[in-house]
């Protein structure tokens, strides 16, 4: 195998590797049993919706090279309680792993943000957004409660609304000094460089 062939195959396992990191972030063992393979992300203003009836988008961009001058800009806005966004930042070279940027309703309900690599050297990198609406949680009086009422009677299926309940907008890679520029939505800063509000980040490795 020469070592164009060996980078290529060290490439792909990595992502694989990142790919699995970001399942086992958004769902529990528990909940886990198959791997969902994120579509690719068009960063060009393309906006990506959910709704009750599609509760969940799952992309991933193209691999850039990239150093802390560049930055990946993007826009939401939540309109729902339980609707939540996860950014990932992931660095692809050795030793590789990813950052995590959290957003949700009502805490962050709309704004323009971004990621930014913390690499002051050009180094390759790829971007993960996750938005969707969490599954309400019930106890066990609920689930009883359930089970008596299908005793008594069948209960109708409540019909799922397409009105959107969350918005994700991909602008593409700026020079970090750039972003937000124009934009009406306003500007959180990020977690990356510590100008975000509020909040939490993590790093996944």
């Amino acid at each position: 195998m020469d070592a164009a062939a060996t980078l290529k195959s060290e490439m792909i396992s990595k992502s694989l590797l990142i790919l699995a990191i970001i399942l086992f972030s958004t769902s529990s063992a528990k909940e886990k049993n198959y791997v969902e393979i994120p579509e690719p992300a068009l960063l060009n203003g393309t906006s990506y919706v959910i709704s009750s009836f599609s509760p969940k988008i799952f992309v991933r961009s193209a691999d850039f090279s990239l150093n802390s001058t560049q930055c990946i800009h993007y826009s939401f806005k939540m309109l729902e309680r339980r609707v939540r966004l996860h950014s990932y930042t992931c660095i692809l070279g050795e030793g590789g792993f990813c950052t995590l940027d959290k957003f949700w309703f009502p805490d962050d309900k709309e704004g323009c943000t971004y990621l930014r690599p913390w690499s002051h050297k050009v180094a390759d990198w790829s971007f993960y957004f996750v938005l969707e609406k969490r599954p309400r949680k019930y106890g066990k009086a609920f689930h009883e409660r359930q089970k008596k009422l299908k005793r008594q009677a069948s209960t109708p299926k409540r019909e799922m609304s397409t009105k959107p309940i969350g918005h994700l907008t991909l602008y593409g890679v700026v020079d970090c000094d750039k972003v937000c520029a124009g934009k009406e939505e306003k500007s959180l800063g990020s977690y990356a460089d510590g100008t975000f509000h509020k909040g939490r980040a993590h790093r996944l490795n």
